[in-house]
């Protein structure tokens, strides 16, 4: 690493089936925040997303305009 990061900082990790949430505090110090078993991120993002009806996946909506740098309303 060329740069050191600043501490304390939010880290997340995610798997295909599993989101951790820590808060690093020093490079020997990691405090986990919580973390999610069986259920990524963007598990729970399409399961909201259906919830107030956005449909199934729920990114489809924003994912091309976003990418594209296109507002979307």
């Amino acid at each position: 690493m060329e740069q050191k990061p600043e501490f304390p900082y939010l880290a997340v990790v995610v798997s295909g089936g599993h989101t951790l949430l820590l808060v690093v505090k020093s490079f020997t110090e990691i405090q986990k925040l919580g973390s999610t078993v069986d259920d990524a991120a963007g598990e729970a993002f399409d399961k909201v997303a259906k919830m107030v009806g956005l449909g199934y996946p729920g990114d489809l909506k924003y994912r091309k305009p976003l990418n594209q740098g296109i507002k979307i309303k």
